[in-house]
C-alpha cells in the first residue's frame, strides 16, 4: 500500500513540480534578459540570503518536524489530539515569525556586509537596501514550508505542489511587464508577491484534511516538548547549511563580477532534476516512512527505503550525466540573448559542469535525510550536516584559488557526496543493510548506462551542430534519453518498471 501512495504523490508532485521547473527557467531567462550577470542581480540574490537562512530554520526545520509527530497520531487513530498539538506548533511558530520580523526587519542592512563582503559604492548601498525591502520573505517562505508539512502529513500533495508554479508565474509576469520600466523594484514587487499568492492558496486547501486551525499555547504537551527536542537539532544543522551557503556568497562577492549570479544560474539548472526528483519522492515518501516507523515495521521501512532511492537514483543518474557534457550549450540556449552574453555563458557553464558532479547524492541525500526524521531521529541528520558543511568550507577555501567561482561550486559537490556517505554508515547501523548487492547491481548498471547515455548524446549534438545549437541539443536530449531507457532495458534493470507505471498513469491523466 506504501508503494502505491508514494506512487502517485510522486506522479503529482514531479508533474507540478516538473511545471514549477519550466517556468523557473523561463523566469531566469527573463531576469538574465533584462538584468544580465551584473551587479543589480549580486545585489538581489545577496539580500534573499538573510530572509531565506531564517526561513530554512523555522519553516524548513518545522515543516520535517510536524510530519512524524502528526502522522504518529493519526497511525493510532486520534485525529483531535493530532489537530491539538499541530495547533500549539503552529501557534508558538507564528509568535516567533512576529518577533523574527520586527527584529529583521531593522538588522538586515548591517547583516548585509557580512553576505557581500566584497560588494562595494553602489552595489553594497543597493544591497543593504534590498535586505530591508526583501526581509518579509523570512515570514512567507517559512508559513508556506510549515504549511506544507502539515497537508503532507494528511497525504495532501496537490496545493503545496502548486504553490511554486502561481510563485513563478507572478514573478516572470513582473520582470516582463515592469522590468525595465522599474528596473530592479519590480524584481523585489515579483518576489514579495509571489511568495503571497503561494501562501494564500494553500489556507482553502486544509478544509479537504479537516484539520482547523485555532490559536492554541500549550508548551508543556509531551509531544510540543519533543517537537521542540527534534527541532533544536533541525534548526542547528539548517544553519551549519546556512553557514556555507554564506561563505560561498562572501567568497563569490570578492571574485569577478557576475559570479554570484552565474552561480545562481547554474544553480536553477541543475536543481531542475534535483529538485524535480528529490522534492517528489522525499515528500510523497516521508509520510509513508513516518507511519511505518510509528508502526514498528522495521522491515517494510528498509524495504520502502529502498525502493525510494531506486526511484529516485534511476531518474537522476541520466540527468546528471546529461548536465555534465552539455553544460556550455544548455546555458546557451537557455540564457544567452539581451544582457546574458558570452562571457557569462562561459561562467555559469563551468559553475554547472561541478555543481552537477553530485546530483545522484543530492537525491539519495534528501530520501536518506527523511528516513532519519521518520524515526524522530534529527541528531543524526545534525551530525552529517556538520562534517559536510566543514568539509565544504575547507573545500572552498581551497578550490576557489584555483578555480575562483567553479571552485565554489565543486566545493557544494564534495560536501554532498561526503553527506551520503556518512548518511549511508549511519543508516545502516540503524535500519539493517541498505547496499546489499541487488542494490550494488543496480547502481552499477544505472551507471553503465547513465554513462554510455553521456556518450551517444554528446556525440549526436557535436554532429549536428551545424543545424543550430538549439536543434543539436533537443536532438542530443531526445536521443539520450531514449538510449537511457533502451539500455536499461538491456541491462535488466527491473526498476524501470516504476517509470513505466508512472508514464502509464501521467499519460492516462492529461487523456483525461
Amino acid at each position: 500500500m506504501s508503494k502505491k501512495i508514494v506512487l502517485k504523490a510522486t506522479l503529482l508532485i514531479m508533474a507540478l513540480t516538473l511545471t514549477s521547473r519550466i517556468l523557473g527557467f523561463v523566469r531566469e531567462m527573463a531576469i538574465a534578459s533584462v538584468f544580465g550577470a551584473s551587479k543589480l542581480v549580486d545585489a538581489y540574490l545577496a539580500a534573499q540570503i538573510i530572509p531565506t537562512f531564517f526561513a530554512s530554520f523555522i519553516g524548513g526545520g518545522l515543516m520535517v518536524v510536524v510530519v512524524p509527530i502528526i502522522n504518529e497520531f493519526l497511525a493510532q487513530k486520534k485525529h483531535q489530539e493530532a489537530t491539538y498539538v499541530t495547533n500549539s506548533i503552529l501557534t508558538l511558530s507564528f509568535l516567533a515569525l512576529g518577533i523574527i520580523m520586527v527584529i529583521g526587519v531593522f538588522t538586515a542592512p548591517s547583516l548585509i556586509k557580512f553576505v557581500g563582503y566584497g560588494f562595494q559604492g553602489d552595489t553594497l548601498k543597493l544591497a543593504r537596501t534590498l535586505s530591508t525591502w526583501l526581509f518579509p520573505l523570512a515570514v512567507l517562505m517559512s508559513l508556506t514550508q510549515i504549511l506544507t508539512g502539515v497537508l503532507n502529513a494528511y497525504q495532501h500533495f496537490f496545493t503545496p505542489a502548486l504553490g511554486p508554479v502561481l510563485n513563478n508565474v507572478v514573478l516572470i509576469a513582473a520582470v516582463i511587464l515592469l522590468g525595465k520600466s522599474q528596473g530592479i523594484v519590480a524584481l523585489v514587487g515579483g518576489t514579495l508577491a509571489g511568495w503571497t499568492i503561494y501562501l494564500l492558496i494553500m489556507l482553502p486547501a486544509f478544509k479537504k484534511t479537516g484539520f482547523y486551525f485555532r490559536p492554541v499555547l500549550d508548551i508543556h504537551h509531551p509531544a510540543v516538548v519533543r517537537a521542540w527536542e527534534m527541532f533544536l537539532p533541525v534548526i542547528i544543522g539548517t544553519t551549519f547549511t546556512q553557514i556555507n551557503l554564506l561563505v560561498d556568497r562572501m567568497l563569490a562577492s570578492s571574485l569577478t563580477e557576475g559570479s554570484i549570479s552565474a552561480l545562481n544560474y547554474a544553480a536553477k539548472l541543475y536543481q531542475l532534476p534535483l529538485g524535480l526528483i528529490s522534492l517528489a519522492v522525499s515528500s510523497a515518501i516521508f509520510p509513508s516512512l513516518s507511519i511505518l516507523a510509528a508502526q514498528g515495521e522495521k522491515t517494510r521501512l528498509l524495504e520502502l527505503t529502498r525502493f525510494g532511492l531506486k526511484l529516485s537514483t534511476v531518474i537522476s543518474l541520466p540527468a546528471q550525466v546529461g548536465l555534465m557534457v552539455l553544460a556550455t550549450p544548455i546555458v546557451a540556449v537557455l540564457f544567452e540573448r539581451g544582457a546574458f552574453d558570452a562571457r557569462a555563458t562561459e561562467l555559469t557553464a563551468g559553475a554547472l559542469f561541478f555543481y552537477s558532479l553530485a546530483i545522484v547524492f543530492y537525491v539519495i541525500n534528501a530520501v536518506l535525510t527523511r528516513l532519519f526524521y521518520a524515526q524522530n531521529d534529527t541528531l543524526t541528520p545534525l551530525k552529517v550536516g556538520a562534517l559536510a558543511v566543514l568539509g565544504n568550507i575547507g573545500a572552498n577555501l581551497i578550490l576557489v584559488r584555483f578555480l575562483a567561482h567553479r571552485g565554489l561550486a565543486l566545493g557544494t559537490s564534495f560536501a554532498a557526496i561526503l553527506s551520503n556517505v556518512l548518511f549511508f554508515y549511519f543508516a545502516q547501523k540503524k535500519i539493517g543493510n541498505l547496499f546489499d548487492r541487488e542494490m550494488q547491481s543496480f547502481f552499477l548498471k544505472s551507471l553503465a548506462a547513465s554513462l554510455l547515455m553521456g556518450i551517444g548524446a554528446y556525440k549526436i549534438y557535436d554532429w549536428l551542430l551545424f543545424e543550430g545549437r538549439a536543434v543539436a541539443l533537443f536532438t542530443a536530449i531526445l536521443f539520450g534519453v531514449t538510449l537511457y531507457f533502451v539500455l536499461l532495458v538491456v541491462f535488466g534493470v527491473e526498476e524501470v518498471k516504476y517509470i513505466k507505471k508512472l508514464f502509464l498513469k501521467f499519460k492516462a491523466k492529461l487523456s483525461l
